[in-house]
C-alpha cells in the first residue's frame, strides 16, 4: 500500500544499499539484530519506529509539521493547544545528560512550555530526572519572561510548564526502580495515562505551575491500543505502530495517518538518510545504556557504602556493649573479692 520499491529477497535488499557507499559501510558495522530491522524496513515488513529519536523528530518536525507535535499534546494534555516554536535544549540545567532519547522542548500558544520525552532504557531515579526537566522548563520560562517585561514583571505572568514522559517499556519485573514496579500495581495495571500535580493532604487548593503526565507506552499496547476512536488512542497508536499491517487498519480509522505512513515509506529512497539516522539512535542507546550502568554503579555504590556505615556503627555499638558488659564483670568480680576479704576477717 505504502512503499514504491518492492524487494524480493534480503539480498536484493544488501544488493540496493550497496550503491550507497555511505549506507553500506553503515549497514556493514551494524549487528545482526539492527541489519534485521533495516532489512524488515526495505522489505516492508515494518515501519520506522518513531520511539527514536531520529525518526520522532523528522516525522513531528515543528518547523514542518507543527500540527502533528500540536495534535500529540493537545490529546495528551486534555486540551487544545498550539506549537508555536521548538526551543533550544541548550544551557539548561540538565545539560542534555539524559536517558530521555526524546527531546522535543516547545512553547505553545498561550505561552506554557512542554517537554516531550520518550524513555526506551529504563532510566535510574526516573522520578528524580522528572523533577529536574520540570524545574528546568520553569526557570528557562522565568528568566525569559522576566527578562521581557522587566520591572513589570509579576510571578503571575508565568504560564504553565507541562513534562510528558513516554515510557516504550516498563519492565517492571528487571528493574529495581519502584516508579516502573508501580505501573504494573494491580490498581493501575489497566492504566496508560497518569496526570500529577501537587497536591497537599490537607485539601488546601493551590494552582501549581508544573504538571507531569506519564504514559507507559507497553500498558496502552496491552489495553488501549485500537480499543476505541478517541484521538490520545489514536497518537499512542502511531507511536505504538511498527509493521505496515497494523498502519493500514490504523489508517482505515484516522485517514489522517495515510500522509505519515507514506512519508515514513518513502525513506526506502533514501537508504543513506535511513542508516545514518538509525545509526545515530543505536548511538543515543549506547550512550544512555553507559548512563544508565553508571548510574546504577554508582546507587550500587551508595548503598554498600551505607551498609557499610551501618555495620560499622553495629559494630562499634557491640564493642561498647561488650565493654560495658566486662566493666560489670570486673565491678561483679571486686565485690566477690570484697566480700571473700570480708568473711576472711570475720573468721
Amino acid at each position: 500500500m505504502f512503499q514504491t520499491i518492492k524487494f524480493s529477497d534480503v539480498a536484493a535488499v544488501e544488493g540496493y544499499i550497496a550503491k550507497y557507499p555511505g549506507a553500506n559501510a553503515l549497514y556493514k558495522s551494524f549487528k545482526p539484530e539492527a541489519k534485521r530491522f533495516i532489512q524488515e524496513f526495505f522489505l516492508s515488513k515494518r515501519t520506522l519506529p518513531l520511539t527514536y529519536d531520529p525518526f520522532f523528530k523528522r516525522i513531528f518536525n515543528p518547523d514542518i509539521h507543527a500540527d502533528r507535535l500540536s495534535g500529540l499534546i493537545s490529546a495528551i494534555l486534555g486540551q487544545e493547544v498550539v506549537v508555536t516554536n521548538i526551543l533550544s535544549s541548550e544551557d539548561t540545567l540538565v545539560k542534555g545528560n539524559s536517558l530521555m532519547i526524546m527531546d522535543i522542548v516547545v512553547r505553545l500558544a498561550d505561552g506554557s512550555i512542554t517537554n516531550v520525552e520518550i524513555q526506551k532504557i529504563s532510566a535510574a531515579f526516573p522520578a528524580e530526572r522528572m523533577s529536574c526537566y520540570s524545574a528546568d522548563l520553569l526557570l528557562r520560562q522565568y528568566e525569559q519572561v522576566r527578562a521581557r517585561m522587566k520591572d513589570n514583571f509579576t510571578y503571575g505572568s508565568l504560564n504553565k510548564v507541562y513534562t510528558i514522559v513516554i515510557f516504550e517499556n516498563t519492565d517492571w519485573e528487571t528493574t529495581s526502580e519502584p516508579v516502573y514496579r508501580s505501573f504494573h500495581a494491580e490498581a493501575m495495571s489497566k492504566t496508560y495515562l497518569h496526570h500529577g500535580k501537587i497536591n497537599f493532604n490537607t485539601g488546601l487548593s493551590l494552582d501549581f505551575l508544573q504538571e507531569f503526565f506519564l504514559i507507559p507506552l507497553d500498558i496502552f499496547k496491552e489495553v488501549g491500543y485500537g480499543k476505541d476512536d478517541s484521538e490520545l488512542t489514536a497518537w499512542l497508536s502511531l507511536l505504538a505502530t511498527d509493521t505496515y499491517e497494523e498502519a493500514e487498519v490504523l489508517c482505515g480509522k484516522y485517514p489522517w495517518m495515510e500522509q505519515i505512513f507514506q512519508e515514513i515509506s518513502e525513506y526506502v529512497h533514501e537508504p543513506e538518510e535511513v542508516l545514518g539516522m538509525f545509526s545515530e539512535a543505536l548511538q543515543v542507546m549506547d550512550d544512555n545504556m553507559f548512563r544508565y550502568m553508571s548510574d546504577k554503579h554508582v546507587a550500587l555504590v551508595k548503598q554498600q557504602q551505607a551498609e557499610i556505615k551501618n555495620q560499622q556503627a553495629e559494630i562499634k555499638n557491640q564493642q561498647a556493649e561488650i565493654k560495658n558488659q566486662q566493666a560489670e564483670i570486673e565491678n561483679q568480680q571486686a565485690e566477690i573479692e570484697n566480700q571473700q576479704a570480708e568473711i576472711e576477717n570475720q573468721q
